[in-house]
């Protein structure tokens, strides 16, 4: 099975991978496979994250004039106590991670803590995530792509005909084939955007008949067998849909190449291919990802994205 040959994810993994990295592009120190101390305490807030903290590094930020102090003059009881009953003993965290009060769950030992979770760098010490904040993260400071510039395919269709395949067989030069249904309607990527009026000058959209799109959408949409349009008209442009293609490898033949692969002849792959996926939106490249496993199902995770669309001079 290809899932056993590349990294994998579960969800709820590619879920904190992504608020991670929200974190880091917002100036956080969040890392992994740090080690923690021996006096760690688990506890929760009351926002629904929970998170383990060294308290006497902890006690060492907050308390530093006491902290010099031996470690006998003080007990990990004491530590625990004075870090609950604390007002915000901990800041300098995402705001994701916003509390108003925290709730022990006990000490617990350093192999409490796995090698792959996530510590984040507070203003008292290292806060060792165990379990992620319930809400969505925040989208500030991310990246988005300018997809303008995305070359869309537009069909300007007239109407259509129910045809069987041994009427298609017979047709012949000279014939006329008769329009049936005839709807001036614009589609992109096997969807209806609209209708259209023509015009002296060229194609104008008709506005004025959306109302009457909704009301009847079911004689507006193209049969299944043409195309597969789909039934619903689309409404708005953030609703235009764009065809996405997962591009392992691009190789250039000629027509004899191409015809010797047709016979079984092997086609080299570069050995890093799967760690360098091209996203093409309508044939344009638009980002690189790496080819990975979710759970039961193949996914791309999203190494770089190309502001504007076919930019791909960071590469």
């Amino acid at each position: 099975m290809i899932g056993q040959h590349l990294r994998s994810y579960s969800k709820r993994e590619l879920s904190e991978r992504r608020r991670v990295k929200t974190w880091q592009d917002q100036g956080f120190d969040v890392c992994q496979h740090l080690v923690p101390g021996n006096h760690l305490l688990h506890f929760i807030a009351d926002t629904g994250w929970e998170g383990i903290i060294d308290l006497e590094r902890w006690f060492c930020h907050r308390v530093p004039q006491s902290a010099a102090l031996s470690s006998a003059s003080w007990s990990p009881a004491q530590l625990e106590t004075l870090f609950i009953t604390c007002i915000q003993p901990i800041n300098g965290l995402p705001q994701d991670l916003a509390y108003q009060r925290l709730e022990s769950k006990g000490r617990v030992a350093a192999s409490s803590v796995p090698a792959q979770a996530y510590a984040c760098m507070a203003s008292q010490g290292r806060v060792w995530l165990h379990t992620f904040p319930p809400h969505a993260p925040l989208e500030e400071g991310r990246r988005y792509l300018k997809a303008d510039s995305l070359p869309l395919s537009i069909q300007f269709q007239i109407g259509y005909s129910h045809i069987s395949m041994a009427l298609l067989k017979r047709i012949q030069r000279g014939d006329v084939i008769l329009v049936n249904h005839e709807e001036c309607t614009v589609a992109s990527s096997n969807h209806v955007l609209g209708r259209f009026i023509k015009i002296e000058e060229g194609f104008m959209f008709d506005e004025t008949d959306v109302t009457a799109m909704s009301e009847n959408e079911s004689e507006l949409s193209l049969p299944e067998h043409i195309n597969e349009v789909a039934v619903a008209p689309v409404r708005s442009r953030d609703e235009i849909k764009i065809k996405l293609d997962v591009v392992l490898q691009q190789s250039t033949l000629s027509v004899a190449e191409l015809e010797s692969f047709y016979h079984g002849q092997v086609i080299p792959c570069h050995p890093d291919a799967e760690q360098n996926i091209s996203i093409m939106a309508n044939g344009v490249p638009v980002a690189k990802g790496e080819l990975v496993w979710i759970e039961d199902s193949l996914g791309i995770e999203i190494k770089d994205i190309y502001q504007e669309a076919g930019d791909v001079s960071r590469q």
